[in-house]
């Protein structure tokens, strides 16, 4: 008996000094149809590209083909692990070219955010049910990727810009410069 009660005080210590970590989340379970409802975007889609810095926090570039809510561009962008180096038992384990059914919640003006609790699962694994295509409804075709040459964004192209009125700056000037000159005599 004061084994049983030495032991009881030991683990009701410990768990009170050293609290579970997040890595043991779990979330409520809601119906599909719940989780449609709180979800900003639902639709189906692959991944195609994950981006892990060694800093923590990954982003995961989605291309949708069926949208069951929401208007999003293509592909959509998901930040996933909220810079944590750390992952939580809710946390998706995305697989590069694997589909899945994403289930998304705004982060910023255009980042999402998900989780096992939002909903988004692999297809691969567990397949849409003919219930739950009664509850997702028909859905739509994705719009088209839009998409940007290899390597080629925004800040290379201002920086071609740049390199661009310089050279022409230049070249102006010495063509100014050449038309001054008095001839020799």
């Amino acid at each position: 008996m004061r084994t049983l009660r030495l032991t009881a005080s030991i683990l009701l210590v410990s768990l009170t000094l050293f609290p579970l970590s997040r890595a043991n989340a779990s979330c409520v379970q809601m119906s599909l149809k719940e989780q449609v409802a709180t979800a900003d975007v639902v639709g189906t889609g692959k991944i195609t590209k994950i981006n892990q810095p060694i800093t923590g926090g990954s982003t995961i570039t989605i291309e949708l083909d069926t949208i069951y809510k929401g208007t999003p561009s293509n592909p959509v962008t998901i930040a996933s692990d909220s810079g944590r180096t750390s992952r939580t038992s809710v946390d998706v384990n995305f697989q590069e070219g694997a589909s899945y059914l994403f289930l998304l919640a705004t982060q910023d003006n255009k980042n999402y955010t998900t989780n096992m609790c939002l909903g988004t699962r692999e297809l691969t694994t567990e397949p849409i049910t003919a219930d739950e295509k009664m509850t997702l409804g028909a859905g739509t075709p994705a719009p088209a990727v839009t998409a940007t040459p290899s390597g080629w964004d925004a800040t290379m192209t201002a920086g071609f810009i740049a390199l661009l009125a310089v050279a022409l700056g230049v070249g102006a000037i010495k063509m100014t410069r050449k038309g001054r000159k008095a001839p020799r005599v």
